[in-house]
């Protein structure tokens, strides 16, 4: 929930390789196939981890709260930016 700006880490940076157009799209797929997967799964998503950089993993329930923590950060930019008086109507 942070206001300040910080710069991605390398892994989490734009790679340029999705053509704008199907930047929506590309996401809108992901998102309806992990909300599928959660919604479905029987699997215990905490004891299913990846490795971080730091010591200790992830585990995969934590990775879909993060995820969705993240996109909500971009939404709340998002609607900042089309608060300023600048922003076409």
């Amino acid at each position: 929930m942070e206001d300040k700006p910080h710069e991605a880490p390398p892994f989490a940076q734009p790679t340029g390789l999705i053509a704008s157009q199907n930047n929506l799209k590309f996401f809108q797929l992901k998102r309806d196939q992990a909300i599928a997967f959660a919604e479905t799964t029987q699997a215990d998503m905490r004891i299913h981890c990846e490795r971080t950089d730091s010591k200790l993993p992830r585990n995969m329930h934590q990775v879909y709260i993060y995820q969705w923590g993240h996109v909500d950060r971009h939404l709340r930019q998002i609607r900042k930016i089309k608060t300023h008086a600048n922003y076409p109507k």
